[in-house]
């Protein structure tokens, strides 16, 4: 992840410095030499790593098909808003909506490889995805924040507003710019207060986002760590790329609130985020009353 960020910062710089070439090249020179010195100081380590992973007994025992067979299946992404989508392990009862009584999950359901041909469940598990490896929930206020985060206008960076050169005068495009409210392109060119441009943090979280999001799905894309990078192909764990997925995403929240933070001073700014909250809001209570309805008639939906 580290290198990823330097790469990107690195990009972000040449495209605003391509007319200036030494002050492209002077960060370049800094991160060559760092690496330059990490891997000097860490070959102690890393070579015998490297021999040693090459003569492990699990180089090259799972394909690449195989690999992807252990990612997210499509329809995990229910667990990104409903932990418990299918099931948990450390359920193991549930209140009777009839009865209004307690009721032990004690069941048996049929089993190829057990010797009565059964397997007895205790818990609401149906086994979609190991539970602790298919942990996947953020929290949907998380998810909400990260959205208005992503498309936010970029506001004075502190660093900014803490040099000693005046803060500049928006223009008049600026001001009409910050007139649309909270969701403005995620390309918008709003600079702080020394007049600078802000580095692409946004962007570089969502691309981000986006590479783990693939590798954590198992898509084509895994291929790229499979086959690019030495003893990869050793890591059964596709799915575990949803940990930058979820640090991106909480840094994209934190952006969210942030820019809520900054909107609320302002009510035609902040009024389509007011709107959001009572359309969640309403989602939220329809969900209720259908679940209501649904017990209320249940004899009516039942052959549903």
């Amino acid at each position: 992840m580290m290198g990823y960020y330097a790469a990107a910062r690195l990009i972000g710089v040449w495209w605003r410095e391509r007319r200036n070439a030494r002050r492209v090249l002077r960060p370049v020179e800094s991160l060559l030499v760092m690496v330059l010195l990490g891997l000097g100081l860490g070959a102690v380590q890393f070579i015998p790593l490297y021999e040693l992973g090459t003569r492990n007994f699990r180089a090259a025992a799972a394909s690449f098909a195989e690999v992807r067979g252990y990612a997210f299946p499509a329809r995990h992404i229910a667990k990104f808003v409903m932990p418990n989508a299918y099931g948990s392990p450390a359920q193991h009862e549930y209140r009777d909506v009839f009865s209004w009584e307690m009721v032990a999950h004690d069941w048996q359901r049929p089993c190829d490889y057990c010797p009565t041909g059964f397997e007895r469940v205790t818990n609401t598990d149906f086994g979609i995805k190991n539970y602790v490896e298919g942990g996947a929930y953020m929290g949907i206020l998380v998810l909400v924040l990260a959205g208005i985060g992503l498309f936010a206008p970029r506001g004075s960076s502190i660093s900014n507003e803490r040099q000693a050169s005046p803060p500049q005068s928006p223009s008049p495009a600026e001001l009409e710019r910050g007139k649309r409210g909270i969701f403005s392109p995620l390309h918008s060119k709003w600079r702080g207060a020394g007049g600078e441009a802000d580095p692409p943090y946004r962007l570089i979280l969502v691309v981000l986002a986006l590479i783990s999001l693939t590798f954590a799905f198992g898509l084509p894309t895994y291929a790229l760590l499979y086959y690019a990078f030495p003893n990869i192909n050793q890591l059964h764990t596709p799915f575990r790329w949803v940990w930058p997925l979820t640090f991106c995403v909480a840094a994209l929240a934190a952006f969210g609130a942030d820019a809520l933070d900054r909107a609320r001073r302002d009510e035609a700014v902040f009024r389509p985020a007011k709107w959001i909250g009572y359309a969640l809001i309403g989602l939220g209570t329809a969900v209720l009353i259908g679940l209501l309805i649904s017990r209320v008639a249940y004899g009516t939906f039942e052959p549903l």
